[in-house]
């Protein structure tokens, strides 16, 4: 038989283990390391870039707000000079005029004083029937260009004469005082020059 001689040194089994095991985790540390660093470097080119941008949008908030600021001035001045303008402009108030004999109720009915101040329309109208005051109030109530409308005063009118003997029925009239608001913009041209 021949000899068994080993003249290697024996490797211990449990050591070979080991250090597998190190280099193992040596290898994950040294990937976690490089992961972590990419991901550190990424992150700040990220924040560096996000920088650039915020800096750019206040920048951008800054110059809107001076205009901003800038703007509602110019637009309020020509907002005034335009309020101004239209408040000048002439109405026709012949509109009213027409507007108030078209609503009378029949032809015994009579406008008798009118009187027109800044939106606001005093009449005085005579009528033989109280129900034609009522038929008047009403179409001015539902016309488009009047809103508000008063009865501030009815009163009647008698005819008296020196002769004792009538030969005829004298009827009463009856005055009756109304103030109107007007709406103003229908007196206002529709649209268009003053000359249109």
């Amino acid at each position: 038989m021949i000899p068994d001689i080993n003249l290697l040194p024996e490797r211990d089994r449990k050591a070979d283990a080991f250090g597998r095991v190190f280099y193992l985790l040596i290898g994950i540390w040294v990937i976690l390391l490089i992961v972590f660093g990419y991901q550190f470097f990424q992150t700040k080119s990220d924040r560096e870039t996000l920088q650039k941008e915020i800096d750019s949008l206040t920048l951008d908030k800054r110059i809107l707000e001076t205009k901003g600021n800038e703007q509602p001035t110019d637009d309020a001045n020509r907002f005034q000079e335009a309020v101004e303008y239209v408040d000048n402009l002439p109405l026709p108030t012949s509109k009213i005029i027409t507007e108030l004999l078209h609503l009378l109720p029949n032809e015994h009915s009579y406008l008798t004083h009118y009187s027109y101040t800044g939106g606001n329309v005093s009449i005085e109208t005579a009528f033989e029937t109280l129900d034609s005051v009522a038929t008047y109030v009403s179409k001015l109530t539902n016309s488009d260009m009047f809103q508000n409308v008063k009865v501030d005063h009815i009163s009647t009118t008698s005819i008296e004469t020196d002769q004792t003997e009538t030969y005829f029925d004298v009827l009463p009239r009856y005055n009756v005082l109304i103030t109107i608001e007007v709406y103003l913009s229908s007196l206002r041209p529709a649209g268009g020059d003053i000359d249109e």
